[in-house]
Formats: C-alpha cells, sequence, structure tokens
C-alpha cells in the first residue's frame, strides 16, 4: 500500500501550499525521495534549488495522517519541509483539506463497506432488469422472496443500484435514469457514468493510474490494506476487516474490467480508449451507419462470388462491378447511398434496408473504395482492351491463390494500373475476418486512435489491435468505423464549448426523456442558425438549460447530434417534424439560478443568448463563451452537482478566483508585510467597499489606517507606480472641491485637480481597480469639499449597457462628460480630536465607517518571519458589486432581504424616538453587504449584520438629550437581549460577547457610559 501511495505522490510536477496557494515544483529521485522546489529559489543556480524530502519521511507522515485521521501543518514539524509534507497529504484522492480554527488541516475521508460492492456486476443489472420489467419491487425484498440465498443475492443486488445512482438511499426508484438506461443505444456508458460518479470507485482509478508496474496481486493488496485504514462498516463505527476489504475490492476491480475502465491487467485505460470503444458501439447500434454496414457486407459477398472462379471477366464488368465504389438502383435510378447517409435521407435509408432485407438490392460498385478514375487502367493508354483484361485475370488469380494475405496484397499492388487502395480492398473483400483496407481514411483515423504504424505490415498489426480493442466482427466493419473517424465526426473535439439552451415549455419532457431537439426547418422552409447550431455541439460538451426565469440543470452531451424525427413527447404541431436530436445528461442545479441573479454586466457583455438590454433573447441553442461559463460557475459554485464540476474548473487553466478566496489572499499579503490585522477586519473592508466604494476609517492615530489601505490596494495590483493607487493629504484649508476637481484660473483654463486625474485614468482602464486615500479627510469639512463627489455617486445608472454617473464638473469647464467609474474606490482616514471635524448623516449615509481602535502591544506573533506573498495583477469584476437598486439583487436574495430589512424595521423604531431613523439607502446597502457576505461564504448572517449596525446605523447616533439615553438602552436591549440597569453596567461587558451582535452591543455599552459619565456621548472615541 505505501509503495502505491509513494508511486500517487511522485506522479505529480507541482503542488501548492495550503496556506497561501504558493507553487512547490517536485520531481522524484530515485528510492531516495522526493526533490522540492519553491518559487522563490528558482533564482538559485543548478542542484541548490531543489531539496531532498525523503522517502521515509513522507511514508511517516502518511503513516501518521492514516492513524490520527487528521493532520495539522504542525503535526508534521519534526518531519521538517512542513508546508510540502502537509501539501502532499492533500494530493492523496481520499483527503480532503478543511479549516479548523483558522489553520488548514488534510482530513482523512471516512467512506463505509455501503460504498463497495457485494454482488458482481452482471447480478446488478439483472436485478435493474427485472425492476424495470415490474417484476419486483426494490423496497419490498424480504416479502417477495423466500429462500434467504435468495433475498441476500437480492439484497447485494439492489446495494449495486444504489452505487450506480439508479436508487436512493431509501430504495426510492430513479426512474429519470431508468428511462435512459431503458432507451440507450449503448447501455454500457450510463453503466460506466453511474461508477464514475461515485466517489470511491474514483478513489481506485486515481490510485490505478499510478500503479502500472504493479502486478494484479500487489495491486489488489494495496487496495486492500487501504480500504481497510478508510472504510468503515454501514454504521460507521469499526473499520472494515481483511476479508470484507478483499471480497468487494475483488468486486470493484471486476466492475472497473467489464465497462472497459480498467483492462485485463488492471491498468487504467486512457479515455481516448474508453471514447474509441464508445463511438464505435454508437455506430454499430445506429440505424444509419448499421444500413451502410450491411450494404457492404452483403455487396463484399456479391463480389467474392464474382470473383471466386478463375473464368474470365471482361473489362466492363470489372469497371462496373468492382473498380468504383459505386451506386445503388432504387426505382430504377441510380441513388449514392453515402450522400444518403450524409444527408440523413430518412426514406432512401428505408428503402435499401427493406431491399437489404429481402436480398433484391441491386447495387454497382464495391461499395468499400473509391478509385481515382472511372475505370480500370484509364493513364495505361498503350494497353490494349485484351491486355488490360490479362492483368484483371492475374488479380484474380491471385485473390484465389493460397497464400500470406499481406503478400497477395503486395503482389497485386504492384500490378499494372492497381494500387496499395484496391489491392487490399480486394483482398479485405476475400478475406473480411482476416485483412483490412489500407488506404489515406484507414491510415490516418489509425494514427489519430493513438495507434502508431510506419509501413504495411506494422499498419495490419495495430487494426489487428483495434479490432480486438473494439470488438469489431470483422475489417469491413472497422473500415466504415475509420472511414467515419477520418471524416472528424462522432464529436471528437478535444476542447468543450459551452452552450446555453432556451427549453420553455419543453424543458420537462426533454429531460425526462435525456434529449434536445430543434427542428431543421421552420414553417416557412428555413433553416435557423439557433437550430442548425445543435449541430455543433460535441460529446462532453456543458449546456445550460434555461426555462421558466431560471437555469434549472447543466446538460452534458453524451452522443454526438443525429438527424431525428420529433419525439412525440414535445410534439406541439408548431415546428416540421424532421430535425436535429442531440442525447444529454441532465444534472439538476439546487437551486436553479434565477436570471436577476447573473449579473447584468455579465448579460450585457454575453452576446449569445442575451439581448443587448441584458434578456434572454427568442430563440433556442446558443454559443456562451469560456469566461462567461466558468464566472457563472465560480459564482454559484455550491449550486452545481459535483458530477459537473470537472467540465468548468480547469478550463484554458484559468485560476479560480472566488471572494473568499481573493480575500485570504489579501489578508495574506498584508500579514507577509509584518502588519497584524484580524483577517475578519480584512474581510469587513473587503464587503464594505464592495458595497459601495466609499469607506472611512476611523480610530485613534497610529492604528494603521492608512497601511491596511496601501497594502489591500498592493494585493490587489494597484500602486502608486502604475498610478492605481493614489494618496491624497486633506488640507484644513479646503473650503470646496476645487483642491481636489481643479478649477478655472484667470486665463480662464482649466487647471486639473489630482482626484480629477485619477478619474480620467481610472475610465480609461475600467478592467482595473483604483484606489484613492483621502487621508486625514476630516481636517477640512468634508461636506465642503466632497459633497458634489458624494452627489456624483449617487447618480449612478446603466445606460446602453454601460454603467454611468453625471460628470463630476460642468463639461463646458473640463470639455468632456468625465463621471465616476464603477472602478473607482475611495477611502477617507479620520481622527477625532480637536482639530478635526464631525461628519453630517448625509456623509455617514453613504458611506460604511469602520473603526480601528484595537491595539495589542504585546502581541508579536506578527514581526516573526513570514513567506513573501505575491501581489495579483486582479480585474476590477472580482472587487466591485453587481447591484444598483434592491430590486436588482431581490429575486434571488429573498431570504437575504426580508431577514435583514426586518431587523432594520425593528431597529428604526428604536430610532424614530430621536427622529434617527434610516431611509432606504441605507436599507439597501445593509442588505448587499449581507447578501455579497452570503456569496463569499465569510461570515454568518448575524456577524454581518452586526458589523452593518456597527458601521452604518451608531456612526449617526449622539446627544444629550435623556430620549438619546433610553434609544441607546433600548438598542443594547436589541442587540443583546438584556436590559441595561444602573448597578450591572460593568458586568455587562463580558456578556456582551455572548450577544446576537456583540460588537454593536460591546460599542453601546461604551457610548452609554460616556453619556451617563459626561451627560453627553457620540459614536467617536
Amino acid at each position: 500500500m505505501y509503495e502505491l501511495l509513494y508511486n500517487f505522490y511522485i506522479q505529480n510536477e507541482k503542488i501548492y501550499t495550503l496556506t497561501n496557494n504558493k507553487t512547490n515544483y517536485i520531481k522524484p529521485s530515485g528510492n531516495q525521495g522526493i526533490l522540492v522546489k519553491t518559487q522563490d529559489t528558482e533564482k538559485l543556480e543548478g542542484n541548490s534549488q531543489w531539496k531532498l524530502v525523503s522517502k521515509n519521511i513522507i511514508l511517516s507522515a502518511t503513516t501518521d495522517l492514516l492513524t490520527y485521521k487528521q493532520i495539522f501543518r504542525n503535526d508534521l514539524k519534526e518531519y521538517g519541509r512542513t508546508a510540502s509534507l502537509h501539501s502532499l497529504l492533500a494530493q492523496l484522492p481520499f483527503t480532503k483539506v478543511e479549516r479548523e480554527n483558522g489553520r488548514s488541516v488534510v482530513n482523512l475521508i471516512q467512506y463505509t463497506t455501503d460504498e463497495l460492492p457485494e454482488a458482481s456486476l452482471n447480478q446488478v443489472l439483472a436485478f435493474l432488469e427485472e425492476i424495470i420489467a415490474g417484476k419486483y419491487n426494490p423496497h419490498r425484498i424480504s416479502s417477495q422472496f423466500s429462500e434467504d440465498s435468495i433475498k441476500r443475492l437480492k439484497s447485494r443486488a439492489r446495494q449495486g443500484l444504489k452505487i450506480l445512482g439508479f436508487l436512493d438511499s431509501s430504495f426510492n426508484k430513479n426512474e429519470e435514469k431508468m428511462m435512459k438506461y431503458e432507451q440507450a443505444i449503448s447501455k454500457v456508458n450510463i453503466i460506466r457514468d453511474g461508477i464514475l460518479h461515485h466517489r470511491y470507485y474514483k478513489l481506485v482509478l486515481e490510485l490505478l493510474s499510478s500503479a502500472s508496474s504493479f502486478t494484479k496481486e500487489e495491486k489488489l493488496d494495496s487496495l486492500v490494506e487501504l480500504g481497510m485504514h478508510i472504510v468503515r462498516n454501514s454504521q460507521g463505527e469499526n473499520l472494515m476487516k481483511e476479508s470484507v476489504a478483499r471480497y468487494r475490492t475483488r468486486n470493484i476491480l471486476s466492475w472497473l474490467e467489464e465497462v472497459n475502465l480498467i483492462d485485463s491487467d488492471w491498468n487504467v485505460v486512457d479515455k481516448n480508449s474508453i471514447h474509441k470503444i464508445d463511438e464505435f458501439q454508437r455506430l454499430r447500434q445506429d440505424p444509419f451507419h448499421s444500413v451502410i454496414i450491411r450494404l457492404r457486407k452483403e455487396r463484399a459477398k456479391q463480389l467474392r462470388n464474382l470473383l471466386g472462379s478463375k473464368n474470365h471477366i471482361s473489362l466492363d464488368t470489372f469497371n462496373k462491378e468492382v473498380w468504383n465504389l459505386g451506386h445503388a438502383v432504387l426505382n430504377g435510378e441510380k441513388v449514392d447511398v453515402f450522400e444518403a447517409l450524409s444527408s440523413n435521407n430518412q426514406t432512401i435509408l428505408n428503402q435499401l434496408e427493406n431491399e437489404l432485407e429481402n436480398a433484391s438490392l441491386k447495387y454497382l460498385g464495391n461499395s468499400i473504395w473509391g478509385s481515382g478514375s472511372r475505370v480500370y487502367g484509364s493513364g495505361l493508354t498503350n494497353l490494349s482492351v485484351e491486355d488490360k483484361e490479362s492483368i484483371i485475370r492475374e488479380a484474380v488469380q491471385l485473390l484465389n491463390d493460397d497464400m500470406k494475405l499481406i503478400n497477395k496484397a503486395e503482389r497485386i499492388a504492384s500490378l499494372k494500373g492497381f494500387g496499395e487502395n484496391s489491392a487490399t480492398g480486394l483482398v479485405m473483400v476475400f478475406h473480411p475476418d482476416e485483412f483490412g483496407i489500407y488506404n489515406v481514411h484507414s491510415q490516418k483515423s489509425l494514427n489519430k486512435l493513438g495507434y502508431e504504424h510506419h509501413d504495411l505490415e506494422s499498419f495490419h498489426q495495430q487494426l489487428s489491435n483495434l479490432k480486438n480493442d473494439v470488438a469489431a466482427e470483422d475489417y469491413i466493419e472497422l473500415d466504415w468505423f475509420l472511414y467515419w473517424i477520418s471524416l472528424d465526426t462522432g464529436g471528437n473535439s478535444t476542447a468543450n464549448q459551452y452552450w446555453w439552451v432556451n427549453q420553455g415549455q419543453t424543458h420537462r419532457s426533454e429531460k425526462q426523456g435525456g434529449f434536445l431537439w430543434a427542428p431543421k426547418q421552420n414553417k416557412q422552409g428555413r433553416a435557423l442558425k439557433h437550430h442548425v447550431d445543435l449541430l455543433e455541439a460535441k460529446v462532453e460538451d456543458p449546456i445550460f438549460t434555461y426555462s421558466s426565469g431560471e437555469v434549472k440543470t447543466v446538460a452534458i452531451v453524451r452522443e454526438p447530434t443525429i438527424s431525428q424525427s420529433q419525439p412525440d413527447t414535445i410534439s406541439n404541431g408548431m415546428w416540421e417534424k424532421e430535425g436535429y436530436y442531440t442525447s444529454v445528461d441532465y444534472y439538476d442545479l439546487s437551486p436553479p439560478i434565477e436570471k436577476a441573479e447573473v449579473p447584468e454586466k455579465w448579460r450585457l457583455d454575453e452576446k449569445g443568448p442575451f439581448d443587448r438590454n441584458g434578456n434572454v433573447k427568442q430563440g433556442y441553442f446558443f454559443n456562451v463563451t469560456d469566461d462567461f461559463a466558468t464566472n457563472l460557475f465560480h459564482r454559484f459554485k455550491e449550486r452545481f452537482p459535483e458530477e459537473v464540476h470537472p467540465y468548468f474548473e480547469h478550463k484554458g487553466d484559468k485560476v479560480e478566483m472566488t471572494d473568499s478566496k481573493l480575500v485570504s489572499h489579501i489578508n495574506s499579503y498584508i500579514s507577509s508585510k509584518g502588519f497584524y490585522y484580524e483577517k475578519e477586519e480584512v474581510e469587513n473592508l473587503f464587503l464594505s467597499l464592495k458595497t459601495k466604494p466609499f469607506v472611512i476609517l476611523s480610530g485613534i492615530s497610529g492604528t494603521g489606517k492608512t497601511k491596511i489601505v496601501q497594502w489591500f490596494a498592493e494585493s490587489v495590483g494597484a500602486t502608486e507606480e502604475n498610478d492605481q493607487f493614489t494618496l491624497i493629504p486633506v488640507r484644513p484649508d479646503w473650503c470646496d472641491g476645487s483642491d481636489l476637481l481643479g478649477y478655472v484660473d484667470i486665463k480662464g483654463e482649466f487647471q486639473e485637480g489630482p482626484l480629477t486625474r485619477v478619474i480620467r485614468e481610472a475610465s480609461n482602464h475600467r478592467d482595473k481597480p483604483y484606489f484613492v486615500l483621502l487621508d486625514e479627510m476630516n481636517l477640512a469639512r468634508v461636506e465642503y469639499y466632497f459633497s458634489d463627489i458624494l452627489s456624483v455617486m449617487e447618480s449612478k445608472r446603466w445606460e446602453k449597457g454601460a454603467l454611468i454617473t453625471s460628470s463630476i464638473l460642468p463639461e463646458e469647464t473640463i470639455g468632456e462628460h468625465l463621471g465616476i467609474p464603477e472602478n473607482l474606490y475611495f477611502i477617507g482616514t479620520v481622527n477625532m480630536d480637536e482639530t478635526t471635524h464631525p461628519f453630517s448623516k448625509k456623509v455617514l449615509d453613504r458611506a460604511n465607517t469602520i473603526e480601528f481602535n484595537r491595539v495589542n502591544l504585546n502581541n508579536f506573533a506578527f514581526l516573526e518571519s513570514v513567506e513573501e506573498i505575491e501581489k495579483l495583477e486582479i480585474q476590477n469584476e472580482a472587487l466591485s458589486g453587481e447591484f444598483l437598486h434592491l430590486k436588482d439583487a431581490y429575486d434571488g436574495n429573498k431570504d437575504i432581504v426580508h431577514r435583514a430589512t426586518n431587523l432594520l424595521v425593528d431597529v428604526n423604531r428604536i430610532l424614530e424616538q430621536i427622529g434617527a431613523h434610516v431611509g432606504y439607502r441605507v436599507r439597501d446597502e445593509v442588505c448587499f453587504y449581507c447578501i455579497y457576505n452570503d456569496q463569499a461564504g465569510l461570515m454568518t448572517f448575524n456577524h454581518a449584520f452586526d458589523y452593518q449596525l456597527l458601521q452604518k446605523i451608531l456612526p449617526r447616533l449622539a446627544g444629550s438629550d435623556a430620549r438619546v439615553l433610553r434609544m441607546l438602552e433600548d438598542l443594547y436591549t436589541f442587540t443583546a437581549g438584556k436590559r441595561v440597569s444602573d448597578d450591572q453596567l460593568e458586568n455587562l461587558v463580558e456578556s456582551a460577547k455572548q450577544a446576537a451582535y456583540p460588537k454593536s452591543a460591546h460599542k453601546l455599552l461604551e457610548m452609554i457610559r460616556r453619556f451617563r459619565d459626561d451627560g453627553f456621548t457620540s459614536f467617536w472615541t
């Protein structure tokens, strides 16, 4: 087992540290261990870059994991290289990385014996057929069988059906999946799909991919031993015993072998081979292809009869019957059957099938290969008809002679007028079970499928291997498969595309049937692109299915699109009957994604299924960009079933940067600079900027207000050097906006202010975030110099797909319309002392006010050396908010909006005592903050709402009236659930920590104390 796991480790080329996602490159060093180097050592020369982690240490750490079931980085201190070791353990397919108390921990995934099969696959599928036929009810095994042995057999088979997804944990039938299985052309695809979606089977396949050098017994023993460490009984109490582990692991390997996921030596079959087998089975069972294959076989039989004697055959007969690809004669007319196939002409193919059935088909030509000329020997002008017929007789003689087939083909190919194409085609006609044609199509396809060859002999050896791999009946059938592959049909595209389908009322029927269907023409006889594009969908392409205002499922293309009449389940008389049919697997989104939840900007930027207003177009099938698809996935990842995650996660090596990952990066970056802030403070600053790009940082001098803004900006690529970060010190003599924005001088020329320059720069680069730090912003009265900017901020609106505002200055003054772009973020730092000015409610209502008064002088942890973190160059989209108005957010976030609003209604009742209640703007922004928090998964709802009480409500409160004290006491009761009395104020400080909203409760106690001590209170210290 340990050798298997070590082999698994060394197959990786790079791993990522769990604390900061930093790249470590690794390479094996024989049996000594693994060599590791980090990005930081890249600049070193030669072998000094690489550090050895010994094999003994790696396996000791693995033993610790299997013994203790979880490993923190600190648990590996005795071994050294803790970051690399921790990351290696996280690569194992039976581990998961989680967070506990702010630290990364590698936990062992616990499996149960219910996830390992007791029955053979044949027994399971036999029971499935019986259930589908209505013979047995999977709920009532005990009452349907009297013999204990039969009960046990059926119970084991039933457990296998749970593994495959045909039954749920309560043995209820998955009717949709059973219907797909019953209707599937290739049932093995459905079974294989069920196996590949099961986590324990995926684990086994991942480990087997590293075990190609092991014998079968070594593979079995390794997997058995591992199972005894990670699999418990069905009650989850005791680990699996060896006898159970061996029996069930053998069953797993048998299942995998039967569906061609592993070969007879239990080596993993590559996806190419699986695809090849699937494609062959699909082609064999497709009614169009089966007619052509039957025709070719029948025609080969007729040609054997024609050429099977050594009698004379005329040149004319040879040209008509043998030399050309030929045509059928139907109703007295020539018909090109291959053109009929490519155009899916159902009428002609039905006629062909009937005449083949009745043995009455008239066909002229070989039906297998084409020739360069219409007649034999067209270039042999010096030969008479008799000379040509003599050569033909020699070829026929060779065909009938008993000799090695490859020699026979080479001898015929050497005759004048013949070549390898015709010669090997004739030999295949005579020996369809032993020999295949050697031409451009077959060579191209064989290479494409991974069977390398360099001459006729090696070609034929590889062709024989392919025939065995796909279990072709003969070479005539195999040749048609190769010909079809050479045309680049069958959906063997290497890069998946993403699609969007508008299903409307047909969603339910199409989902139940496992298909998509579009007509070839509308009632006016016109082909529409949004229907014809269904032909472009390739196997494994993901499709977003949209109906009733929401994306309900992701469908994965199972088989290439074919021509097929409109299924009865969606027949409504609105469309022509002939159409395109695509088999797909549907995976439910839980819950579905409502259209309003998809950011309007994404819809406006995406041309496919959306119009210029961001609404869904009329039409059926549309291509969508990779960016749109992957952004949608990452925004709503928790709603996507795990089965479809691989189709989105590594598209184009695109790094997923969710809000939570971005916040973690920002926090790590700030820590790496030697500054200490709680991660919670970074999360709050992030959410505040996302909610509204105007934030006020208050607190006593020296608490790092300026630095957190500087490092926050730098962590996402905004620096003074690239002009994305600008610090503007506020002067106490500012009395209007001219010092910021600019003014017209005595010459009548406009002199640009520092903020105007930033606004213009940000407007020209809207994909990047820009930060303006107004340092000591209340040294002057904010309302005097900043009120115009605040008003312009509130004028944001969507216009023709772009977010715009009013101009910061009259256009006649600056010669252009210059609004505030959505990628510009204002942060002001403030101190409250005798040199500064207070804020009006107009300012406070428009900002989140964050206090930095926490001081912990004896904390030295942040001074210890930490790894340097590289800054990220992010797009503004990662930081900007998506909502302008509450109605934009409401449809997809009703629960949060109602919950936050109901709480604010309660708060407003209390604030009304002094006329300090808040309006719609504050309500909207509190809701936005809570929604963004929920989307990012950063805090609990109560935690987020606590920050909003503290930052949006409490800064507005001040006074010396007795009503102010009553209001503060009532607010405390709201936050903590307790009343305030004179004698218990000090006692409440500790209990405030247990309040529903502890930060606000603590601040309220502080404000109440100041009122009682001084007769006046405010939010500001």
